[in-house]
């Protein structure tokens, strides 16, 4: 939201120059993360990866490589791009809490995708993401985990003990 606020305050006279200026300043974990990293110091991970896209982030903010290149870095050609990436998982915020029978249908739909990837995992950066996923994963007794990027990068850091 705060990538936003440029042009959500454009024409407030009061907070313009400083919302612009904000806005060009704000970067998304995935963003920093991806210029950071280099494969040589990421561990791979085992098992097949697909990613669920953040709709503020893959429509709004139009960050759509780093967080893939990131998972690439970590899983190679394990990384599996699902169908319909693009589409709502139906968390978005609070829909599925005002819109449920729809909120249902997505996840439904949102899953059979993600699932026919035939990834063990499955990576999103957006918490109700996770959780509206995970929620949908236990329904169908699903041993698919879920995990923010960060859990995966993390993962790939880890020092063999």
């Amino acid at each position: 939201a705060l990538r936003e606020y440029g042009s959500l305050l454009a024409d407030d006279p009061s907070y313009s120059e400083r919302a612009t200026r904000l806005s060009e300043v704000v970067y998304d974990f995935s963003e920093v993360a991806a210029s950071l990293a280099s494969d040589a110091s990421l561990k791979r991970t085992r098992g097949r990866i697909t990613y669920q896209d953040a709709c503020q982030l893959y429509h709004v903010q139009k960050t759509r490589r780093e967080p893939r290149d990131l998972i690439r870095l970590i899983a190679g050609d394990e990384f599996v791009e699902a169908a319909e990436h693009q589409t709502c998982c139906g968390s978005a915020g609070t829909y599925a809490l005002t819109n449920p029978s729809i909120s249902q249908a997505l996840l439904e739909r949102k899953l059979d995708v993600l699932l026919a990837t035939g990834a063990s995992t499955i990576v999103s950066s957006n918490p109700g993401c996770l959780m509206h996923l995970e929620h949908g994963l236990q329904e169908r007794g699903s041993k698919v985990r879920i995990i923010h990027l960060a859990q995966l990068l993390e993962e790939a850091l880890e020092f063999d003990r």
